[in-house]
């Protein structure tokens, strides 16, 4: 049950508050689910990237040096703000992915996601956040995106918010099944699963392909996609 003193601005706040105090909250090398994915991207030969959750950069400007042409997204002011003075060669923009994204339809090659939809959101939300990428993202392009499992230690700790949402020591954290994957990957093709740690954190790292329809726009590759079961994967 939703406490009645919370609201989802209290993240918002927080997160903003977390940047402000530390510029490299997560610190400055990318992360290794950012370059299992930068491996898969480069493979299949996309360019045109959207990151959600971009926090402070360290993934952003990682892949932005490995030739990706990267637009980032937070809805963090204080984050946006950080990304734009740092690394000014990225397109930075602040948005809350629950309110949409306001992008043209089959704009991206492929969207990176590194524990953003772990965050604070309802079931109905994420539905309709995967629903919008499936227009954005181009047919044949994909989806490469992280969670914390139930597997975690810090599953069922602290205060249960809704569903699965747990807030613990200032943070909401939402916490997957295999199953629950199901809630974004559905109307894609999974292409990949893997089940790592990074820091502590128990984490599923999803690859999908968005299926390509009639009239719709195709990912720039050099043709057929590439078998990406031979990429090794994260490494906690």
């Amino acid at each position: 049950m939703l406490s009645a003193r919370y609201t989802a601005m209290d993240q918002r706040s927080h997160w903003n508050s977390v940047f402000k105090k530390d510029r490299s909250r997560f610190g400055d090398k990318p992360s290794e689910f950012c370059r299992f994915c930068c491996e898969i991207a480069k493979t299949a030969g996309y360019s045109d990237l959207l990151e959600l959750g971009a926090g402070q950069g360290r993934d952003s400007c990682f892949l932005s040096a490995e030739g990706f042409k990267v637009t980032a997204v937070d809805y963090s002011k204080v984050s946006c703000s950080q990304l734009e003075e740092r690394f000014p060669d990225l397109t930075v923009l602040r948005r809350d992915i629950r309110e949409g994204l306001d992008l043209p339809e089959d704009s991206f090659d492929l969207c990176y996601s590194h524990m953003l939809f772990t965050m604070d959101f309802r079931e109905k939300e994420l539905r309709k956040v995967a629903k919008e990428l499936s227009r954005i993202i181009r047919g044949d392009g994909m989806i490469m995106f992280s969670v914390r499992t139930k597997y975690d230690k810090c599953y069922g700790l602290g205060e249960n918010l809704h569903e699965d949402v747990w807030e613990y020591n200032g943070f909401a954290v939402r916490y997957f099944s295999e199953e629950d994957l199901n809630i974004i990957s559905d109307g894609f093709e999974v292409l990949r699963t893997d089940r790592f740690g990074e820091d502590g954190r128990d984490l599923f790292g999803v690859v999908l392909r968005v299926l390509p329809q009639d009239g719709k726009r195709r990912a720039s590759h050099p043709g057929s996609l590439p078998d990406i079961s031979r990429v090794p994967g994260p490494r906690g």
